[in-house]
């Protein structure tokens, strides 16, 4: 019991880690093709991020025949991704609605989002 806990604080370490130099990287690519934060955070950080999602909803169903665990882990995945943005607007009420940060390009990638 105790080694599947160590394995799963080490798989959340490199997560941690490997997500910080991710997000960096994604700045310095955003920089250097001048497409922006914003193009390379929908292109390549979205499709990057997702992956995990992908391969287990894919496991799920390829190796254990288990639909509903695909099902879960994508709307478990999409529940706690608006939990975050709800702490975060909750963390930073002092400073303005947290949509009123965001750019008019990130409010129209929401809006399509939510019509999708």
């Amino acid at each position: 019991m105790f080694l599947v806990w160590l394995k799963l604080f080490i798989c959340a370490a490199l997560v941690i880690f490997f997500g910080a130099k991710l997000s960096r990287y994604g700045d310095i690519i955003a920089e250097k093709t001048r497409l922006g934060g914003l193009w390379v955070g929908l292109l390549l950080l979205a499709v990057v991020t997702s992956l995990p999602e992908l391969v287990t909803g894919i496991g799920a169903v390829a190796v254990v025949g288990s639909p509903d665990l695909a099902m879960g882990t994508a709307f478990g995945s999409n529940l706690f991704h608006l939990a975050i943005i709800a702490i975060l607007a909750g963390a930073y009420r002092h400073q303005g609605p947290l949509l009123a940060w965001a750019g008019a390009g990130h409010r129209l990638l929401a809006g399509v989002g939510i019509v999708l």
